[in-house]
């Protein structure tokens, strides 16, 4: 089930704006760092 989800997140962090995936970037690893280490691939632009 957390792999559903992580898929999930996965998927909307990769087509929200540039903005939008930076906020959520941030939160997902302020809250898990480790689980969502993956987020740091994710450029702040572009």
């Amino acid at each position: 089930m957390l792999r559903d989800i992580d898929a999930e997140i996965k998927r909307v962090v990769k087509n929200a704006d540039n903005n939008k995936r930076r906020q959520v970037v941030e939160y997902l690893l302020k809250k898990y760092p480790d689980r969502y280490a993956w987020a740091n691939s994710y450029p702040e632009e572009g």
